[in-house]
């Protein structure tokens, strides 16, 4: 889930991914894909009426994400404001401020993120720097050095920042089984079903409105046939996906979803109520792909888990894993900083500042308290860490997480009064500040 406020601190004229509150001054969008956390205030009314209003205002992204959005009518409005770029095609784009009229130039290029279809990242070059914002990404270990545009000629170029997804930098993520794998595993148990009798069918029991499309696409090649699904609208304008999927219910692999209303038959284990033209009863299982609860695994697991009489588990990840998350700003030789999700917080436990001289590692569009009490302390701890004098600005390593830091610092917890507020932050670790009183809610720093 993105809780990124939608700016970026060297150019701020712009938002990505949030089309709310501060965002509705921005001077262009910018969506990196469809997914609904990524589209806070997308179809808002103040929105609305800003587009009403002006002339220059697009909002950027991939051809992709451009049709799966218009399929939508709540999104009509933007038909017109909306600029689909080409993939790994560098473009110049011109903020314009339309009431002074004054005009800032970046160079953007989508480059692919591997998270869903039309998934994007975003490499802003301007007069500030050069800044990778990858929204939601999963790239393996390796697959950077392959995408030409981050680099100049044989190096990588010089990124400044990186806007950085945290969804699974978590140890207990360390490492997910690529998507190869897990298809491998899903292929292996479809093939033995289905290869039982025609009454026999799986259900691929999917979360998300779209982002399996890999699954259907191999699947129905491996096996023949069309995955059937509710709808195909969001499919129309992508003929290498819409000829995989079906809504003929008389096909063994379904991954229709649960229906709101009355039309769901209770009686049948398929949302969409599907039984044989001949009245046998349907012998089926289910399928859930999914990350997270795997991760909650306190025991080494396969790749697919047996939960129920005829339900599974496959781990499926539309995420890097932590050692994926690590990887990428290693390689780019960035320092581990920004992150997107709320829940890096519990992986980068708190940050905080002894007086105001000191360069300030700021949360998104929020004031972080000067702090009191145990802060030279911890400051000193920080220095001893990183071995950095404390009038120098600090950089958060990517080695953060290493047993030294979580050692010192959770001897300085041990020191701290329960209700010291004013040094503290939520999403710490509970094994670090679990008896702590935290009031703010930190989402990024600054490298």
């Amino acid at each position: 889930m993105s809780s990124f406020a939608g700016r970026m601190k060297e150019y701020p004229n712009m938002s990505l991914d949030r089309f709310d509150r501060e965002n509705l001054h921005a001077r262009a969008y910018f969506l990196s894909h469809c997914h609904k956390d990524h589209m806070k205030g997308l179809k808002g009314p103040l929105l609305k009426r800003k587009l009403k209003f002006s002339l220059t205002v697009k909002l950027y992204c991939s051809f992709v994400t451009k049709e799966l959005l218009l399929s939508n009518p709540k999104y009509a409005f933007w038909e017109d404001h909306i600029v689909a770029l080409e993939l790994e095609s560098p473009t110049l784009i011109t903020l314009i401020d339309e009431a002074s009229g004054e005009r800032e130039e970046l160079v953007v290029t989508l480059l692919p993120a591997g998270h869903c279809p039309g998934s994007v990242m975003f490499l802003v070059e301007g007069a500030q720097g050069t800044v990778l914002y990858t929204g939601d990404f999963r790239l393996a270990k390796g697959d950077a050095s392959r995408i030409e545009l981050l680099h100049s000629g044989s190096r990588v170029k010089d990124i400044k920042s990186v806007y950085l997804d945290s969804t699974f930098y978590d140890p207990r993520f360390y490492q997910i089984p690529s998507r190869e794998t897990c298809l491998h595993a899903i292929r292996g148990l479809v093939q033995d079903w289905v290869s039982r009798s025609v009454y026999h069918t799986v259900w691929l029991n999917c979360k998300a409105a779209y982002g399996y499309e890999y699954l259907f696409t191999n699947l129905g090649d491996e096996f023949h046939t069309q995955i059937h699904v509710k709808s195909l609208d969001m499919f129309k304008k992508m003929p290498e996906i819409l000829s995989h999927v079906t809504t003929d219910r008389a096909t063994q692999i379904h991954a229709c979803r649960h229906p709101k209303d009355e039309e769901f038959v209770p009686a049948s284990r398929l949302p969409c109520g599907s039984s044989a033209s001949d009245g046998t009863p349907l012998s089926i299982i289910s399928i859930k792909p999914s990350t997270m609860w795997f991760g909650e695994r306190t025991q080494r697991t396969k790749v697919i888990v047996r939960t129920g009489a005829s339900s599974y588990r496959a781990c499926f990840s539309f995420h890097s894993s932590y050692s994926e998350v690590r990887h990428l700003p290693a390689y780019l030789s960035v320092c581990l900083g920004l992150c997107l999700s709320a829940s890096v917080c519990d992986t980068l436990l708190f940050f905080l500042f002894s007086d105001k001289r000191l360069p300030v590692l700021s949360p998104a569009n929020q004031h972080l308290p000067q702090c009191h009490s145990y802060c030279k302390k911890l400051w000193g701890t920080l220095n001893d860490i990183f071995g950095i004098k404390s009038q120098l600005c600090s950089l958060i390593h990517r080695n953060l997480l290493e047993l030294l830091f979580i050692g010192k610092i959770s001897k300085l917890r041990d020191d701290m009064p329960a209700t010291n507020t004013d040094t503290t932050h939520p999403g710490i670790s509970d094994h670090i500040m679990k008896d702590k009183n935290c009031t703010s809610e930190f989402h990024k720093v600054s490298v």
